[in-house]
């Protein structure tokens, strides 16, 4: 079986794509062509080294065949010898530029039945993404699927009280003050209900009650939330669309639809977005925690007084980090990464469906409210 039909054959079995059959073959053919050109070079000099020692031959003068007519005999039985010389010489060029073409072809054919695995590994990878993102969303949570049980509240010490913000559109900021008994609330337009709950309060930011225009053009108009709320209370956020601001909060669970978060001194974390940029300060000592993503960055900033056990899962994408102790394990298209930080008691899974992860350790500014007694002031 000649090459040629054997990369035929790899097609007809589903091996290769026809595509990559078409170029094999094209590769296969050009080495032929090579090898044929190298051979014609070599009979044509032959061919030209032989007329010309029979040139010699005929000009012997046969009327002169004593002993002066030796030299011009032996001229020509020289000339002959160094066209078979010649000629053994360009085939053997002839035969190895033959072989060395054939191991370049076999190489190529070898290097496009990897390709051709790599790109149905890959393909597989992104569809498995998708599929998770997809069954993400029919549960209606936004953010790729984690390997067990989110964490919930218990990212915090028990009792602490939860302030619940819920909002369709706009921008959130929240900072801890030293000082208030509960969250103290502003912004618009819309309308703003405070509420107690058995574990903390509830804040709503909802549309004007007008009609159904006005209703409509504030569900898309953008807005602005400002809330306050006592150190020792944790930050659950409800959002659809709008970007997230934390300043000195400790601990943050909840969902974001579509936007970027920015938090600067987390201890405690439990949150999924489904579209959007996350950058996280954290110090964790102990529990367990999630961040996650459908479509966008991670960027986290450990406090180098962590004790945490981190585990990074891309599907599309990478998860680097400088960290000493981390370690990087590249996939087909997606990136996978670990490393302890301190005694690694507590637990950081981090997870994204399309984009990339980064993990950075440093030391994290003390915790201080002067910015937010300034903005309350």
């Amino acid at each position: 079986m000649t090459d040629i039909e054997r990369v035929k054959e790899m097609v007809s079995q589903g091996q290769i794509t026809a595509e990559e059959g078409d170029q094999l073959i094209k590769v296969l053919q050009e080495v032929d062509d090579a090898n044929y050109a190298a051979i014609d070079a070599a009979i044509d000099a032959n061919y030209a080294a032989a007329l010309e020692a029979a040139d010699r031959v005929e000009h012997v003068d046969v009327a002169h065949s004593g002993p002066a007519a030796k030299p011009a005999s032996d001229a020509a039985t020289e000339a002959f010898d160094s066209a078979v010389r010649t000629a053994k010489t360009a085939a053997a060029a002839a035969a190895e530029a033959g072989r060395e073409a054939g191991r370049m072809a076999r190489e190529a054919a070898r290097e496009a039945r990897e390709n051709a695995r790599n790109a149905r590994d890959a393909a597989r990878e992104a569809a498995r993404g998708a599929r998770e993102a997809a069954r993400e969303l029919r549960r209606g949570g936004p953010g790729p699927s984690t390997s067990g049980p989110r964490p919930g509240a218990a990212i915090a010490p028990a009792g602490t009280p939860w302030v619940t913000i819920e909002m369709i559109a706009g921008d959130l900021d929240v900072w801890a003050v030293d000082g208030l008994s509960g969250p103290e609330v502003e912004g618009g337009p819309g309308n703003i209900n405070v509420e107690d709950t058995p574990d903390g309060y509830t804040v709503k930011f909802a549309p004007d009650r007008g009609g159904v225009l006005d209703r409509f053009l504030s569900h898309i108009r953008s807005g602005s939330l400002r809330v306050r709320i006592p150190p020792d209370h944790g930050v659950v956020v409800k959002a659809t669309a709008g970007n997230v601001d934390l300043h000195g909060v400790r601990y943050l669970r909840g969902s974001l639809t579509a936007g970027d978060l920015n938090a600067d001194a987390l201890e405690g974390i439990d949150f999924s977005s489904m579209a959007g940029d996350l950058d996280v300060g954290l110090r964790l000592t102990s529990g367990s925690h999630v961040l996650s993503v459908g479509a966008g960055d991670v960027e986290v900033k450990l406090d180098d007084r962590s004790d945490v056990t981190v585990e990074a899962s891309v599907s599309i994408g990478d998860a680097s980090s400088d960290a000493p102790g981390f370690s990087h394990n590249d996939r087909a298209i997606g990136s996978q990464l670990s490393g302890t930080l301190g005694s690694g008691a507590a637990h950081l899974e981090l997870r994204a469906t399309t984009g990339d992860v980064d993990v950075s350790v440093a030391r994290l500014a003390d915790r201080n409210d002067g910015e937010a007694r300034s903005v309350q002031e």
